[in-house]
């Protein structure tokens, strides 16, 4: 049955892609155990090889034992770099693998979360859409702060209703930073606020993790098309690493809105 439906999915080219995306995800701890394990046992057999050799030269050891020592520590330091550069780009992957996993479930129109307001509204729908904010936030909710006062480096203090910069010990797990801002209906200085405000943030703290910046309309569904195009054209940037890398990276600011039909309007989105 299963061979069935993965044939099935090779008509449909984007049903292929997540499957094949999923089927690697699920695979991802071995092969980083097995990668890892290269790059840290090539790089002890590199060190016991080279020793080895140095020994023989000064100790006139047969010329079959300098080559096998010879072939072991050319294997070992192959082993090594490979292994490292693989390693890197294994923790690049996961970003976008998880990004194209996020897409997959991804709605224009997801259903408003039962709460007592629009942030704890938010916050459920956020728990459910991004699994990083979900992991790191229950094993730690006390990181979400509701009215916070933040520093930029110009010295300003920026207003959030909600904010969160969160980070567990775990394998490749990065640290997570969000804002959120509650405004009756986003205009185009709000975008240009949460922008300076961010990046004046990241000045002063810094970053290397995904970033997301929300502005939720609370009232009527209907976000204007300037808004949106401010969003999606003027967006934030900053620096991430990734896989040992310090890489320029950018999102927007992300507007929704909560309709009176009981879903969320969302106008512009990251999936990264």
């Amino acid at each position: 049955m299963e061979d069935v439906a993965k044939r099935v999915s090779f008509t449909d080219p984007i049903s292929a892609i997540f499957e094949l995306n999923e089927d690697l995800m699920k695979r991802v701890g071995r092969l980083t155990y097995l990668i890892e394990y290269a790059h840290l046992g090539g790089a002890a057999i590199l060190l016991i090889s080279a020793m080895a050799l140095l020994i023989g030269f000064f100790n006139n050891w047969s010329t079959e034992n300098l080559i096998f020592v010879g072939l072991a520590l050319g294997a070992s330091l192959l082993a090594w770099w490979w292994g490292r550069q693989e390693s890197r780009f294994l923790d690049e992957y996961l970003v976008r693998s998880s990004a194209v996993a996020r897409a997959k479930n991804w709605e224009p129109h997801p259903k408003l979360p039962t709460g007592s307001d629009p942030l704890n509204r938010f916050l459920k729908y956020l728990q459910d859409q991004d699994e990083r904010f979900a992991r790191i936030y229950a094993k730690k909710p006390e990181k979400l702060e509701k009215n916070a006062q933040i520093a930029g480096k110009s010295g300003k203090t920026y207003r959030f209703d909600a904010y969160f910069r969160g980070w567990i010990f775990g394998w490749r797990v990065e640290p997570i930073v969000i804002f959120v801002r509650l405004v009756p209906a986003v205009r185009i200085k709000d975008v240009r606020e949460m922008k300076a405000a961010v990046e004046d943030i990241f000045a002063a703290e810094g970053q290397n993790g995904p970033v997301r910046a929300f502005l939720i309309q609370t009232q009527g569904g209907d976000i204007a098309e300037d808004v949106l195009v401010q969003a999606n054209e003027h967006v934030l940037e900053y620096e991430r690493t990734v896989g040992g890398k310090t890489l320029d990276w950018s999102s927007p600011v992300e507007v929704l809105a909560e309709d009176p039909s009981g879903v969320y309007n969302i106008g512009s989105f990251y999936f990264g």
